[in-house]
């Protein structure tokens, strides 16, 4: 909320500023005023104290969020390399029908680890539906089925990885 209220009242701030500052530069060039010098000093000091804290909030709110970024993007692509080890394990494995059932509770235990993540992370931006859209292919049994939708889960979840800093700021909003 503040946030929304900085980034939309600081050109108004700005053009505030610009008028004290006209009205300073008349007042120090000895045009007459109605007003001590005084005061004026005063409101342009408050001023340019407003438009600098508002400055170093913005400042400090995208340093959070990057810090956050950087923060995410390390646990995700662990995730990702999780999904990767699980997908080569079933490729490689020439008995991956018989297995079938062990790798859906791989696959499901990984998928429910990273809807966590980016439920908790990431609340209200997306990035959980993003990561669920899509199925695996179909008619072609429940091995490739299961295989498929891995490689298209761990795909989403490099797409989050790509917006991740769009994901974070829809997060905080």
């Amino acid at each position: 909320m503040l946030r929304v209220l900085v980034t939309q009242l600081l050109p108004l701030l700005l053009a505030l500023l610009g008028a004290v500052i006209g009205v300073l530069l008349s007042l120090l060039l000895g045009l007459p005023g109605q007003s001590s010098t005084r005061m004026w000093c005063i409101t342009i000091a408050l001023l340019l104290g407003l438009v600098v804290a508002g400055i170093a909030y913005l400042v400090c709110d995208e340093i959070s969020l990057d810090r956050k970024v950087q923060r995410l993007t390390v646990r995700i692509r662990g995730e990702i390399d999780a999904a990767s080890t699980i997908e080569y394990n079933m490729r490689g494995d020439t008995n991956a029908d018989a297995n079938l059932q062990r790798y859906v509770g791989q696959i499901e235990q990984w998928r429910d680890r990273v809807i966590a993540l980016l439920q908790r992370e990431l609340p209200n931006s997306g990035a959980d539906i993003r990561f669920l859209t899509g199925t695996g292919e179909v008619g072609r049994g429940p091995t490739v089925y299961e295989y498929t939708r891995l490689t298209l889960l761990r795909s989403n979840l490099g797409a989050v990885l790509d917006n991740l800093h769009s994901y974070a700021q829809r997060s905080r909003s």
